[in-house]
């Protein structure tokens, strides 16, 4: 679920990965520059794992073993 920094639920389509841009204008009409993305432990495994961002350092160091360990094995990356 994604929540503004005011505890609001982010009104449809604000979805992950489906209009981030749109998203992004959203937040920021709010008047606050964060947002709270609460995340269950298994979809932070599923999504953090692939993701480009600072969430998984296996990527952006470019360490493609340990990127391929993260997708395959269980758990979330370090930083979580």
């Amino acid at each position: 679920m994604w929540f503004d920094a005011e505890g609001h639920r982010l009104p449809a389509p604000n979805f992950p990965g489906y209009d981030t841009l749109g998203t992004l204008e959203t937040i920021q009409k709010t008047g606050y520059s964060y947002s709270w993305f609460i995340l269950t432990q298994g979809i932070i495994e599923r999504e953090f794992a692939l993701s480009g961002s600072e969430q998984n350092p296996d990527l952006t160091e470019q360490n493609i073993k340990k990127f391929i360990e993260a997708v395959v094995l269980p758990g979330a990356p370090d930083p979580v």
